[in-house]
């Protein structure tokens, strides 16, 4: 799972179009600097798509409590 930390505020400020174009870095917005939070999750076996994408969720909502721009892994 992967988050642009904070981009509810770029969405809110100046709007949903204006949002799609920060994320492509263009525009007024060249030079923002965006970070991400990514939650990881290797699958086993035993696992069916929504158990994996909840652990993911899980160690995404983690790195966004602990800080944002970081990667947290569930192996």
């Amino acid at each position: 799972m992967i988050d642009v930390d904070h981009f509810k505020k770029i969405n809110d400020t100046w709007g949903h179009p204006q949002g799609v174009e920060a994320l492509s870095l263009g525009g007024e917005f060249k030079g923002l600097q965006l970070s991400v939070t990514i939650g990881v999750a290797v699958a086993t076996p035993e696992d069916d798509l929504d158990t994996l994408i909840t652990r993911a969720d899980n160690r995404l909502y983690e790195g966004k409590r602990d800080g944002r721009n970081q990667v947290v892994t569930c192996i």
